[in-house]
């Protein structure tokens, strides 16, 4: 027994040494920090407006249409370059919160329990917070982005990184976001960070010189749409669900193509296959409309002169919410299915245009536009409709395609027929 002086201020304390076995064994919290970096000691007031600062760009970002969508991803840059784990777990935490809030609120909209759901988007959030810390912002947003029905994958931002590089940009940006990181020097990554800002800024003028982001529109090989038009409809107010039909109808023009939004019935309501046939033959328009389809999987049914009184299905929802609106894989039975080569337009029903792997399959489809309907009720008042515009726009620089949208509430989208 050994003994020693513990301070000034107290007498002998006795001392015992620890056995070897003790001394070989690591304490449980030594053996969860590196993995829950956040479990090492409260969070400190920094680190507390570093998360309040991460979330701030985050929704800045997200749902602010003249913020560039590239502020809500600073929280990552800040954790690629720092070389603390609890730095980089609330940078992180910052950005984590609003896919997750977004979803959790959605389910909570929809009549789920929030005792269960509160808590299971708090064990999310740092759960995907500490594996991005622990491990490489590159590999988690692979990870997360090939789950179908993940809606924050860092890698959505790939599109203003690596403008007109298709599929091939992650090819590239995750291997180089895995080499950064494994260097311990943050000077050493700013400057790699700095070769890719630069090389970065290279293709976006060289995309405006040379008119990349719109080669599709100017292509003898691609299809070429006249202009599309959007029109709001956020303001008609009515009392009965005819009422408002009857009011986005007499706003489609006659001899036109209009796209509406998601759910604007269900498949088995005859009464929505009458009504929008019947406009569709007055006007001589062609409609295509989002219908709740079975298992409450998303529809598009075409309407015209042509196919009426039986409305034709053009597309269904590959991926959803599972065991909402989907299951927990696509949609799919095979991998032509999923590329669906050369069709114009390609679909996306609201879900589907925040998860990489429906956008994997619009870019390998060869499409020029793709054609976004959505329907926001189960997130409002989160402006969602903000932030899918801005994933939009990211896969339009990756692909070189054009995205149109259409929500239920906010818009419809016109174009006028070929023989006008």
């Amino acid at each position: 027994m050994i003994t020693e002086f513990t301070s000034r201020r107290t007498a002998l304390v006795p001392y015992v040494a620890p056995t070897e076995a003790q001394a070989q064994t690591p304490h449980s919290s030594v053996l969860l920090r590196p993995i829950f970096p956040s479990l090492r000691h409260s969070p400190t007031v920094l680190e507390w407006c570093l998360f309040c600062l991460c979330t701030c760009l985050t929704a800045a970002g997200f749902f602010l249409e003249a913020v560039p969508f590239f502020v809500a991803y600073i929280p990552f840059l800040v954790a690629i370059v720092s070389d603390r784990l609890s730095t980089k777990f609330w940078s992180v935490a910052g950005y984590f919160i609003w896919p997750v809030v977004i979803s959790a609120w959605g389910l909570i909209q929809l009549g789920h329990n929030p005792l269960y759901v509160a808590p299971l988007a708090f064990l999310i959030v740092g759960s995907f917070s500490a594996i991005t810390a622990w491990g490489s912002v590159g590999l988690v947003g692979l990870l997360l982005g090939v789950i179908p029905f993940f809606p924050g994958s860092p890698l959505l931002i790939t599109g203003s990184i690596l403008p007109g590089w298709d599929i091939w940009s992650y090819f590239f940006l995750v291997p180089f976001l895995i080499f950064v990181e494994l260097h311990r020097i943050p000077a050493a990554k700013i400057v790699y960070l700095g070769l890719l800002a630069i090389f970065t800024t290279t293709l976006h003028l060289a995309d405006f010189r040379m008119g990349v982001l719109s080669k599709n529109a100017v292509s003898a090989q691609k299809v070429i749409y006249p202009t599309a038009q959007s029109i709001a409809i956020s303001d008609i107010q009515a009392v009965t669900r005819n009422g408002y039909w009857d009011a986005i109808a007499s706003r489609i023009p006659e001899n036109t193509t209009a796209i509406l939004g998601e759910n604007i019935f269900r498949h088995t309501e005859r009464v929505g296959w009458s009504y929008w046939c019947r406009t569709a033959i007055e006007k001589n328009a062609t409609l295509f409309i989002g219908v709740q389809g079975k298992n409450s999987i998303g529809e598009v049914w075409k309407f015209d002169a042509q196919v009426c009184p039986t409305p034709e299905r053009v597309y269904q929802a590959q991926i959803g919410v599972p065991g909402i609106t989907g299951e927990w894989t696509p949609n799919v039975t095979d991998w032509d299915e999923w590329r669906a080569p050369n069709p114009e337009p390609q679909w996306l029903i609201c879900f589907e245009a925040f998860s990489m792997v429906r956008w994997g399959g619009v870019g390998l489809s060869g499409a020029s536009h793709a054609l976004v309907i959505s329907n926001d009720k189960w997130t409002e008042p989160l402006p969602v409709g903000v932030l899918r515009r801005h994933v939009g726009r990211e896969f339009d620089k990756l692909f070189g395609i054009k995205t149109v949208h259409a929500d239920t509430k906010r818009n419809i989208v016109i174009v006028q027929n070929r023989d006008n």
